[in-house]
């Protein structure tokens, strides 16, 4: 009996309510409209040019962080800190695996960068390092190859010595005793070594792929590294170059005897 009531009096406050005008009907139609076209809407001429200058002013303040931290590695290097070189080049070098930044002065300052590594590394006597490091300096920036190095003592003439590696092919495996892996050749097999650093603003997206052509010699370790492609900025081909020196690799053999295999490392930059 009370629910037949409680029902009855339901539908009765349900009958008393008005219908919607048509004025009513009219304004949230507009209101609707409005939201959508707001949505919808692209920034306007004004908006991308504000939001183009302040990205080119936060790429510029980068750039001046990082030619005063190479201004204070070169410094220690003349004076013979190579230690406090290899600290200061790489903070530039962990800072760019977070940046998304092509151009020919990120090129520049990141090879030169490498270059400075590669220098301190062959002060303190690791002439593996020095090499990885001058080779990949040449591969962000053909450029240094025309650098002088006379200031930094015999480590300047030392890598000047060092011709870039172009990719390979069948006379350097003459040359150089340097075999491509197939048919007899055992495959070699990476064993450790840290993936590169995948910036925040690609994140949820491809970012590119960075194709490395390296020597892998009978000591399972990556050498002469060459630029073979790339279709993402420049700092991923760094990050890439900085990551791929500490991979370490059970060797290629032949006949059960390790050998130097040419080893191409295509690296996607997808983080899905």
């Amino acid at each position: 009996m009370n629910t037949t009531k409680h029902n009855s009096t339901r539908n009765r406050t349900a009958r008393s309510l008005p219908p919607p005008t048509a004025s009513r009907s009219l304004a949230l139609a507009l209101l609707c409209a409005l939201i959508t076209l707001t949505l919808a809407t692209p920034p306007t001429s004004a908006q991308t040019q504000t939001q183009s200058k302040r990205q080119q002013a936060r790429v510029d303040k980068i750039f001046a962080n990082w030619d005063t931290t190479l201004a204070r590695a070169d410094q220690a290097l003349t004076k013979g800190d190579a230690k406090q070189t290899v600290r200061l080049v790489s903070i530039i070098l962990s800072e760019a695996t977070d940046q998304v930044i092509s151009g020919n002065r990120v090129d520049r300052l990141l090879g030169t960068a490498l270059v400075l590594k590669a220098l301190a590394a062959h002060k303190l006597g690791d002439v593996d390092q020095a090499l990885w490091f001058w080779h990949s300096a040449l591969a962000v920036w053909p450029a240094a190859a025309q650098l002088s190095m006379s200031a930094y003592g015999d480590s300047g003439p030392f890598l000047k010595s060092q011709p870039p590696r172009t990719p390979a092919t069948a006379e350097q495996v003459i040359e150089q005793g340097v075999q491509f892996v197939k048919g007899s050749i055992a495959k070699p097999v990476k064993l450790k070594g840290p993936m590169p650093g995948f910036p925040r603003a690609l994140r949820g997206r491809d970012a590119g792929a960075v194709v490395i052509s390296t020597v892998l010699n009978v000591d399972g370790r990556p050498t002469q590294p060459v630029l073979v492609s790339n279709t993402g900025p420049t700092t991923l081909v760094c990050a890439t170059l900085v990551r791929l020196h500490e991979w370490r690799f059970k060797p290629a053999t032949k006949d059960g005897a390790p050998v130097p295999v040419f080893f191409n490392l295509t690296m996607n930059f997808n983080s899905r």
